[in-house]
């Protein structure tokens, strides 16, 4: 009898201490629950805080465009200073390039009078760093569109052309001779016409006000030996303009003027040519 009661009592004392420890595994599981469960909330919780920061943080450093024309002005004075006292005369022009920024640079003021602000050269700036680096001059050039005033027979030419002359009393036959110039548009920014192969011109901007303000486009085509000429209209801000003065200097007892208007932007405009 007294080896049954040892038997039983052990059998019970085993059975009592397998229910403590499966207990407290259970106790210690259902705390690692709890704990794993707050654990990935955190976690979840604070990838998205750092999501957003970071995203508000590149927000926040994008560079506009005018920064980014001061970033490019401040690298030049350090890398150049034996221009930094002619940067007032050069013009910035600044192109969305991605996530950077290019921003070209012309001359306003040229030496050789046939050459008109010719692009000197060219920056990438980084939009959210604003670190400045020069690159080769690149501008992509817009597939021209051939006027309709290359298609016109010599007398509807002539016609139109009498039509747009700012001074047709004083108006000689014989510049109607090769004259091709058409129209543009605010968003043209590369022009051709074409006038006598021995006949110099001069660009004016006019105002829409009354009476027009003219603005010297400090520019002077270069007019080739079949008498084309080009302008890379860039620089200049057409926008409320009225129209484009060509004053035409040659074999003339006077100067030939004519206005030819700017119209509103339209797709396709950029680049206007009368070669057909």
């Amino acid at each position: 009898m007294k080896k049954i009661f040892l038997i039983s009592g052990s059998v019970l004392a085993l059975a009592a201490c397998g229910q403590n420890e499966q207990t407290e595994t259970d106790e210690t599981n259902e705390e690692t629950e709890v704990t794993g469960s707050h654990s990935g909330q955190e976690n979840k919780e604070q990838e998205k805080e750092t999501a957003s920061d970071v995203e508000k943080e590149e927000t926040a450093s994008d560079l506009t465009e005018e920064e980014a024309e001061e970033q490019v002005i401040d690298y030049i004075e350090e890398t150049k200073p034996e221009i930094e006292s002619f940067l007032s005369t050069y013009q910035f022009i600044v192109e969305e390039k991605g996530d950077k920024y290019q921003v070209n640079m012309f001359s306003s003021e040229s030496a050789d009078e046939n050459i008109g602000s010719p692009l000197l050269s060219s920056y990438e700036v980084n939009r959210s760093t604003g670190e400045v680096k020069e690159i080769e001059p690149s501008i992509e050039e817009p597939e021209p569109y051939v006027s309709e005033v290359a298609t016109m027979s010599e007398k509807e030419r002539e016609g139109r052309h009498r039509e747009l002359a700012a001074d047709e009393e004083n108006l000689e036959n014989k510049v109607f001779d090769h004259l091709m110039l058409p129209g543009l548009h605010e968003n043209t920014v590369a022009y051709e016409g074409r006038v006598n192969p021995d006949d110099a011109i001069e660009l004016f901007l006019a105002t829409a006000d009354d009476p027009p303000y003219l603005e010297d486009l400090d520019v002077v085509p270069e007019v080739d030996e079949e008498g084309y000429f080009s302008v890379d209209l860039r620089p200049y801000d057409l926008k409320n303009k009225a129209y484009l003065r060509v004053s035409i200097h040659g074999d003339y007892s006077k100067t030939q003027v004519f206005d030819l208007p700017v119209f509103e932007a339209d797709e396709g405009m950029e680049s206007i040519s009368v070669r057909k």
